[in-house]
């Protein structure tokens, strides 16, 4: 929908709940607001006990649906099984243009149990990786050692304040990535992706 108006009139029709008060010489009214629940379909992909053993491993993939473009809330990257030695992973958040095939599938959650099942293709490590676009986020973890308890939080990415997202584009050759740029031997993380379905 394109940016629009509304013409707002007094009279005995519905009412606009507002604060008054006065700045300056001018009464001004503040409007009050109370926001309602979010409405989109939303749903949670976990991909759990991830090897981070390869170097350039696709540890989540996730691609859109072909008439439903997808709206990345969270993304948050767990360690859960500790390295042989600690050491610094990197971690990109790519775009993708065609899907990987093979590796471990993962079913997406709806949080809303009235909101459709999702079909997103989703999972791990596939045997071939879809083919990488835009870099859209890059950041070095650091993984613990064997001598070391694990359970590290190494990513958690969400939306800026007043800035957009990740948006997926609907159409089954778009998706994203989480990458390990770095090969981290014995280790193992937990993957969670947040996202809403959405028409628009």
């Amino acid at each position: 929908m394109p940016e629009a108006f509304f013409n707002g009139s007094e009279g005995s029709g519905k009412k606009l709940h507002h604060f008054q008060r006065t700045i300056g010489a001018n009464d001004v009214l503040d409007e009050v607001v109370i926001p309602g629940e979010p409405y989109l379909a939303a749903y949670s992909a976990v991909y759990a006990a991830v090897s981070t053993a390869t170097a350039n491993s696709h540890l989540a993939q996730l691609m859109a649906l072909a008439g439903t473009n997808l709206y990345i809330r969270r993304i948050r990257v767990r360690q859960k099984v500790a390295a042989t030695t600690a050491a610094f992973m990197t971690l990109q958040i790519l775009r993708l243009t065609t899907a990987g095939t093979g590796g471990t599938a993962v079913t997406p959650r709806a949080m809303d149990a009235t909101d459709g099942a999702a079909a997103e293709d989703a999972r791990f490590i596939p045997g071939v990786k879809g083919t990488e676009g835009s870099l859209l986020w890059e950041e070095a973890a650091w993984m613990v050692g064997a001598t070391t308890a694990s359970g590290l939080e190494l990513l958690e990415w969400t939306p800026a304040p007043n800035a957009k997202g990740i948006r997926i584009s609907a159409g089954t050759a778009n998706g994203i990535a989480v990458k390990n740029v770095t090969a981290i031997p014995a280790g193992q993380v937990d993957v969670l992706i947040d996202f809403w379905e959405a028409s628009f």
